[in-house]
């Protein structure tokens, strides 16, 4: 099994929201912890099985969520110069960017080669990944662990 870095180079993809957040929406920052909470939240449904087993439905639930928050911040698909003025969905399209790379972050642990990891693991270095940029946003205050 692969070993998680001590202390990962943070993954392209996460700089990229980080820097896409200067500005953002208050609805934006919480639609966000929203999807968050929710990756974390369900991270036990999703299938451990590896050579794509279980991804089609991880792949629906995680981008389902993206897409509603795309809509829903004014993202409009084919128009860079609208959404190059639009903050919110700007964000948005960057974490969007992040769910079908996430094989490459630095977080995915995995036994076999990354373009075969489980839906499990993905969501589990997508959680490490977002929850990096959820620190930078001084979000860290949101509880999405559940007590015990």
């Amino acid at each position: 099994m692969k070993k998680k870095p001590e202390t990962p180079k943070m993954f392209y993809a996460t700089r990229q929201i980080i820097a896409a957040a200067d500005g953002i929406s208050q609805t934006c920052k919480d639609d966000f912890v929203l999807f968050y909470a929710n990756l974390v939240f369900s991270r036990e449904k999703h299938s451990k099985e590896t050579h794509y087993n279980g991804l089609d439905e991880w792949r629906r639930f995680v981008y389902e969520m993206i897409h509603h928050a795309l809509h829903k911040h004014g993202f409009v698909n084919g128009n860079p110069e609208a959404n190059a003025k639009n903050k919110d969905a700007t964000f948005w399209n960057e974490v969007y960017g992040i769910a079908g790379s996430i094989i490459y972050s630095p977080y995915l642990v995995t036994d076999v080669a990354n373009h075969h990891s489980s839906a499990y693991e993905r969501n589990k270095a997508l959680i490490c990944e977002l929850g990096l940029v959820i620190d930078s946003m001084k979000l860290n205050n949101v509880c999405v662990e559940p007590k015990k």
